[in-house]
């Protein structure tokens, strides 16, 4: 919940979007997943502001997985992964 809550705060902020997605994926043996994603303006650098910084502790809180991408002009994707 909070992953999506932060991402949708920061595309509503930096990201000029029109369309924000939210995939959760039930479908894995032991671990659900989530892909967050704007069809924004994107960015070349992602270091990482305190909001990603939250959700990555977050997910490793929970031994999951979490990768962001990005490219300038083609949106934002969180992607995360938890055992359940």
């Amino acid at each position: 919940y909070r992953a999506v809550q932060e991402s949708l705060s920061n595309t509503m902020k930096h990201a000029q979007a029109v369309n924000f997605t939210v995939t959760m994926n039930y479908g894995m043996e032991n671990k659900v997943g989530l892909v967050i994603h704007d069809d924004g303006i994107g960015t070349e650098t992602y270091d990482g502001g305190f909001g990603l910084i939250g959700i990555r502790e977050r997910v490793n809180l929970l031994n999951g997985n979490f990768t962001v991408s990005s490219d300038k002009g083609k949106g934002f994707t969180i992607q995360l992964e938890v055992p359940v």
